[in-house]
């Protein structure tokens, strides 16, 4: 009996059939799996960049509020600056102000007191010295004042020779004497506390007579500084 051919040959193409049809499965599961792998790379891909950008983006967002509040602490201080010299300036302008209206040269400083007393224009090389008597209380006591009406240095205002001055002001004790009077030499004002007299010299030092009249008119304008109520202020 001889062999079918027609059955081999149907078997042998069945075969190959089934051999074609499993490579094809596997290159449709493969080539799926690659575009899988290749979406899900793309994916990661796209994740990073995306990272990546709102890092740099937030980045810069974070430099930029650095420097905003960088610069705003530098106008701070600036603002500052700017006062501090503005204070300094007035200052220094209230400085120049109370030395041209407070000089020195224009008033006589009685520090225990705390009175000064504006001298005339026109008196010049003044000086004082305090002094107090036995008979004082220890916060009584007097100023001694000199000067003389004009230049020069003559010899009645030379004070190791005539200490006594061209004219003193003296203060006592409201309690002891009651308020604005002077048992002796005239009352010029008071305070909460004491009564304040001028006492004119006992005699004229010079000898000659021009001396003697450049000495009257130094009294004299002592005497005006002294009784002169508006002459006196607080220190």
């Amino acid at each position: 009996m001889q062999p079918n051919n027609n059955m081999t040959n149907i078997n042998t193409t069945e075969s190959m059939a089934q051999k074609d049809d499993v490579v094809f499965r596997d290159k449709s599961q493969k080539k799926t799996g690659m575009i899988a792998g290749m979406i899900v790379l793309a994916l990661l891909a796209a994740g990073g960049i995306g990272f990546g950008v709102w890092a740099y983006l937030s980045g810069n967002q974070k430099e930029a509020e650095l420097n905003n509040r960088i610069a705003d602490y530098e106008r701070q201080l600036d603002e500052i600056r700017q006062s501090k010299q503005e204070d300094d300036t007035t200052t220094a302008a209230a400085d120049d102000d109370s030395t041209s209206q407070i000089d020195s040269g224009d008033y006589i400083y009685v520090g225990s007191w705390d009175l000064k007393i504006k001298i005339p224009d026109g008196l010049n090389n003044v000086w004082y010295s305090y002094l107090i008597y036995g008979d004082s209380k220890s916060d009584g006591g007097s100023i001694a004042v000199s000067g003389v009406a004009g230049e020069g240095f003559p010899e009645f205002l030379d004070p190791n020779k005539n200490g006594s001055g061209l004219g003193a002001l003296g203060r006592i004790l409201i309690s002891e004497y009651g308020k604005d009077t002077c048992p002796y030499g005239n009352f010029v004002f008071s305070d909460d506390k004491y009564n304040y007299c001028y006492h004119h010299p006992q005699a004229v030092y010079s000898v000659t007579e021009d001396e003697k009249t450049l000495e009257v008119n130094s009294v004299n304008m002592i005497e005006t500084m002294l009784t002169q109520k508006d002459n006196y202020s607080k220190i």
